[in-house]
């Protein structure tokens, strides 16, 4: 018998700040463990918020590398790592071109938060602060596994498998990745920013819930442009089965002036009718 799975959108936002919605970021929870789908602004707050210990987030996928989707990696990792009493010293991560580089530039000994890391791991206060969490000495710097993937690519963990598909947001100038996570008879896919291609829907096709962006953008190029309000019910038509699009299993995360607070689903562990 498969884990449960259970769905967490922490932030639905786009670049545009706003006080009730973090930017892109998606947790999904196999049985105790979690995976993390890009780490947008606000969206270490909102994990917080929701009553998840972060320590039992293990990976970190990223679709592609705009600051909507990536702006916390650095404060995840570091308040993960500072409050987690050595629990939380590893966390693998993963994502398109350049996740490894900007994973190197930001926790190496020379990287951005390097003189940080260095200080709560050797100063006096930090490490007594370190043990009143229940850590202990000497206090070990977080391991972080930055690795770049391409579509096609699998990542297996304990009953889970995430695969990154091709996704089309802004290339060339930011390579992006779509993901499916598969757990047992279940399966999530995770878009990203993506248009609707081929690829997506063979990505999509069978999943019980697909994530994917909608915006307007008539608004934004004048009347006449094609808009993607529609694309997540295109796509989960040629996707998955065709009454999933309106069944509640087609999720949208909107790039427009929507204020909605975190969402949940759990699903039991086992394939059963959409109603």
């Amino acid at each position: 018998m498969s884990a449960p799975v259970r769905i967490t959108l922490l932030g639905t936002g786009n670049p545009t700040p706003r006080l009730r919605r973090a930017g892109s970021s998606v947790l999904t929870r196999v049985g105790d463990a979690g995976i993390v789908f890009d780490l947008g602004p606000g969206s270490a707050h909102k994990l917080w918020a929701a009553g998840i210990d972060a320590a039992t987030v293990g990976q970190v996928f990223f679709t592609h590398h705009h600051f909507d989707h990536n702006a916390d990696y650095g404060h995840f990792v570091l308040s993960r790592w500072d409050q987690s009493a050595g629990r939380g010293d590893e966390l693998q991560v993963f994502g398109p071109v350049p996740t490894a580089r900007i994973t190197q530039q930001l926790f190496a000994q020379d990287g951005v938060y390097g003189p940080d890391l260095e200080a709560r791991t050797q100063h006096a206060l930090s490490q007594r602060m370190h043990q009143l969490r229940s850590g202990t000495l000497p206090r070990c710097k977080p391991s972080i596994r930055g690795r770049d993937l391409a579509a096609g690519e699998r990542v297996a963990g304990d009953g889970w498998t995430v695969t990154a598909g091709a996704a089309e947001h802004v290339q060339p100038y930011l390579a992006s990745l779509a993901y499916r996570l598969d757990v047992g008879l279940r399966a999530v896919v995770i878009s990203g920013d993506s248009r609707p291609i081929a690829a997506m829907v063979a990505l999509a096709r069978g999943a019980d819930v697909l994530i994917h962006m909608a915006m307007d953008l008539e608004p934004i190029f004048g009347a006449g442009r094609r808009s993607t309000r529609r694309a997540p019910v295109r796509l989960a038509r040629g996707g998955s089965r065709p009454r999933r699009a309106y069944g509640g299993s087609c999720w949208c995360t909107w790039a427009s002036g929507w204020t909605t607070p975190p969402a949940r689903r759990a699903w039991p562990p086992r394939r059963d009718r959409c109603s």
